[in-house]
């Protein structure tokens, strides 16, 4: 890894005064392999658009200055140092064309076009009354007896309370101010507010408290209009009708309505038209294709497959039609079933021993959630992984200096995060890698080949990105034809990456046209194919 660091700092030195800074920064990131692993992260989404937002930074200040690598450390540094919040970028859920119900904190950093701050009456005011009182310097202070009798705190305790108070206040004020600034265009404030008969609130707590001391005149008349620096705002106050809403105890609607709705009767004074309208609106929303930034490996090579099928299947959700003939005979594993319960015997069996394979195959099947199918087909499937033994693949596999099964990788590539698992990732004595894929069903459709081409090639790129350097050699190993098909890495790797741009575009740009030589007649979403969802 040394190595691999001094090599890519070599290669920015030699660029640095001929790129960009924005450009520089974002070669920086990727020759480190920093976009794929903060994806992998926890908060990986959030992470990676984090990366985004620095290279984003530094197009701002080159297009303000002239721009180096030097000042753009320094701002970062003064950035630091100064204690400057910078939000946090939105991850691709949050940037979609969807509502999002969030906390006041989780909205941090965060800007969308309309935000409605709901309920803000629930907030509770800062207690005063507390049994003990921490204080800073005394530590924790409990009530003392008066001579009256009555218990009461003494005078440090009493500040350090109101202190306690005044700070519980003022992060509530912050947090309305944090609530307040979320909107780009429209903001929307709705609250219930309690009012005494003279017109003045009760039970607001510290949110609405801010509120209504900056603006006093929200609770004079029906109706108002606010207006500040850049913006304009209406109140609307709306009076609740007693008759409809009794208090707190006031019953719901099934309850007042139940011998109507257990007798599946229609409610009085419903409206069809409103209730239609409703029940488009909560329809659920396409997805917004266009604002997608993570993949897998899997669904892009759907796609290259045939996108009209990737649409269907991916897009719309609709499933594949399945003739009665060839429907799963009870007590026998389905074909993506047994290719799940293969992958999974491979990875617990590792590099070995063979004795052990039985075992490991029961085993995946408990964990799978596959045992107690048909003995005989467990049985097969043993076979076949006694005979993968027999491989050059898995002498290979068997002896290797260090071996990853099922590891994850994910890669920037083509303007998106792609994503996937690789089968057998293996480090030799020399330290070379070696990348395996395991495949069952056909090996010999040609088409399903370069699918599986592709998949490798992007692979390889994942590695590339993370290890700099491409794996020694990629092979896809068709365990149930006992063959294995080796690729050139190099060639594979760039086809992957020229492919995996065009794919993305497509899917974003909603472009799903049928296979051009579709046989129809093998296609399971051929039913749908055809004609208007």
């Amino acid at each position: 890894r040394a190595v691999r660091l001094a090599e890519v700092l070599a290669e920015l030195r030699a660029v640095r005064h001929h790129l960009p800074l924005s450009e520089v920064v974002e070669r920086t990131l990727a020759a480190l392999g920093l976009p794929g692993s903060a994806a992998a992260r926890f908060d990986g989404p959030r992470s990676y658009a984090n990366l985004r937002k620095l290279v984003a930074i530094a197009r701002r200040i080159e297009a303000r200055e002239p721009a180096t690598i030097g000042r753009f450390i320094d701002h970062i540094e003064t950035l630091r140092t100064e204690e400057v919040r910078e939000g946090e970028a939105p991850a691709e859920e949050e940037r979609g064309n969807a509502v999002c119900v969030m906390t006041v904190h989780a909205s941090k950093g965060l800007e969308r076009p309309v935000v409605v701050a709901a309920d803000l009456a629930r907030a509770s005011r800062p207690r005063a009354r507390t049994a003990v009182v921490l204080h800073d310097a005394l530590g924790p202070i409990v009530m003392g007896e008066q001579e009256d009798g009555s218990l009461a705190f003494p005078p440090p305790a009493v500040a350090a309370r109101d202190a306690a108070v005044e700070r519980e206040i003022a992060e509530e004020r912050r947090l309305l101010y944090v609530a307040l600034t979320r909107a780009r265009d429209r903001l929307v404030i709705s609250t219930p507010i309690a009012l005494r008969k003279d017109g003045t609130p009760s039970r607001t707590g510290a949110l609405v408290d801010g509120l209504l001391s900056a603006f006093p005149e929200l609770l004079n008349g029906e109706a108002a209009t606010l207006e500040g620096e850049g913006w304009t705002g209406r109140v609307a106050r709306l009076d609740a009708d007693v008759a409809e809403a009794a208090g707190r105890r006031s019953r719901s609607l099934l309850v007042r309505a139940r011998a109507a709705i257990e007798a599946g009767r229609a409610l009085d004074g419903g409206d069809p038209e409103a209730e239609q309208a409703i029940l488009a609106r909560l329809q659920p929303l396409p997805p917004d294709l266009a604002a997608r930034t993570r993949f897998t490996v899997t669904e892009l090579a759907h796609y290259l497959h045939c996108p009209r099928r990737y649409e269907l299947a991916h897009v719309r959700g609709l499933a594949g039609y399945v003739p009665a003939h060839e429907a799963p005979v009870a007590g026998r594993l389905r074909a993506h079933e047994r290719g799940t319960l293969v992958h999974r015997a491979l990875q617990r069996l590792g590099r070995g021993p063979v004795s052990e394979i039985a075992e490991e195959v029961d085993a995946a099947a408990r964990e799978c959630g596959l045992a107690g199918h048909d003995p005989e087909e467990l049985a097969r499937i043993v076979a076949l992984l006694v005979r993968f033994t027999g491989s050059p693949t898995w002498e290979r596999v068997r002896t290797a200096a260090e071996l990853r099964s099922e590891a994850p990788v994910i890669a920037p590539l083509g303007g998106a995060l792609v994503e996937g698992q690789i089968d057998a990732l293996i480090r030799d004595g020399p330290g070379e890698l070696h990348l395996v894929d395991y495949k069952t069903g056909r090996s010999q459709d040609g088409g399903t080949q370069a699918e599986h081409r592709f998949q490798v090639g992007a692979y390889a790129v994942a590695i590339r990105q993370a290890r700099g350097r491409l794996p020694a050699t990629v092979a896809v190993h068709y365990l149930d034809a006992g063959e294995a098909m080796s690729v050139d890495p190099p060639a594979e790797a760039a086809e992957a990456e020229r492919l995996v741009g065009e794919v993305v575009r497509g899917i974003r740009e909603g472009r799903f046209p049928p296979k051009p030589d579709c046989d129809r007649s093998a296609c399971p979403w051929a039913w749908v194919c055809g004609g208007p969802v």
